[in-house]
C-alpha cells in the first residue's frame, strides 16, 4: 500500500520511474510453420512481467526455461489456466474461453525472475500479436535490454524454424510429426578378453 502516494512503474510509492528500466513491445508472426516457436528471451531479474495475445486465435503461449525445461504448455501438452511456481516466481496463465471474448492468451508474474525464461508460441493459426511487458531494477548488477537498442532477447524472423530440434518439448519426447532417432546405446562389455601368448603351428594349411 502506497497510504495516497502514486505507485511507478518500477512499483515505488511515490518514485518517478527512475530506479528501473521498462522493456515492453509487440512481437507479431504472421505466417509460420505448425510447431513451437521461439519469440522472447526473458532474463534473470525480470519483474512485473506481463505477456498477452492481443486477440484470441487457436495458437498457445509456452514458456521454458534456459536449460529447455517446459514450465508450461510444453511437449504438446496444453495446461489449464492457473497459477505455476518457477523461475523463483509465481506465473499466473489465463486463458479465457468464452465465446464471446475477444481477449487471448496472458502470463503474468510479479518476479523477480531467479533464471532466464524462453517465451514460445505453439503455432497453429495465423496472425499472432503478442503485446510484453517487464522492468528491471537499476540497482543490480543484471544487464538491461533497452527497445530503442533492439533487445537482444527478441528474436528476428529468420530464427524462427518452427521444428527446431529443440522444440520436442520435455526429454525423451518428440513433436507427433517427427521421426526419432535411434540413441545408440554402448553394449556391456565381455566378461572375458583374448590375449595373445604365443605362436603355435596352424592346424591346417590355407587353400586346403
Amino acid at each position: 500500500e502506497c497510504d495516497g502516494q502514486q505507485e511507478d512503474v518500477c512499483g515505488v510509492c511515490g518514485g518517478d520511474g527512475s530506479s528501473c528500466d521498462l522493456i515492453n513491445g509487440t512481437l507479431s508472426r504472421s505466417l509460420l510453420s505448425i510447431g513451437y516457436h521461439k519469440l522472447l528471451e526473458l532474463p534473470v531479474g525480470a519483474q512485473r512481467l506481463k505477456i498477452q495475445e492481443i486477440l484470441k486465435t487457436r495458437n498457445y503461449l509456452a514458456l521454458r526455461t534456459l536449460s529447455g525445461e517446459s514450465v508450461l504448455n510444453g511437449a504438446w501438452v496444453i495446461d489449464r489456466p492457473g497459477r505455476f511456481h518457477a523461475a523463483g516466481t509465481v506465473l499466473t496463465y489465463k486463458r479465457p474461453n468464452e465465446i464471446r471474448s475477444r481477449a487471448g492468451e496472458s502470463i503474468t508474474a510479479p518476479g523477480p525472475t531467479n533464471q532466464e525464461l524462453h517465451l514460445y508460441v505453439i503455432y497453429q493459426q495465423p496472425n499472432i500479436t503478442v503485446y510484453y511487458e517487464y522492468i528491471l531494477p537499476k540497482d543490480n548488477d543484471i544487464s538491461t535490454r533497452s527497445e530503442t537498442h533492439t533487445p537482444s532477447g527478441i528474436l528476428p524472423l529468420a530464427e524462427n524454424h518452427g521444428l527446431e530440434n529443440d522444440e520436442t518439448g520435455q526429454e525423451g519426447r518428440t513433436h507427433p510429426n517427427q521421426v526419432p532417432s535411434d540413441p545408440i546405446t554402448p553394449g556391456p562389455l565381455p566378461p572375458y578378453s583374448w590375449v595373445a601368448i604365443t605362436a603355435t603351428p596352424c592346424s591346417a594349411t590355407c587353400g586346403t
